[in-house]
């Protein structure tokens, strides 16, 4: 990443992969640059990647 498309999506990690019945399964794990609402975000100690 990044991806000109969707600036807002900061990185996608696979989690875990599982291949049952010849059908592949994909977990991810995606990071956006969209942040919470200021009053969440003070709550939470959040920076600004979710």
């Amino acid at each position: 990443y990044p991806n000109p498309m969707n600036p807002a999506v900061a990185a996608i990690d696979i989690v875990d992969r599982l291949k049952s019945n010849g059908v592949l399964k994909t977990h991810r794990l995606k990071s956006s640059k969209r942040g919470l609402q200021s009053r969440a975000s003070r709550l939470l100690g959040a920076d600004r990647t979710c």
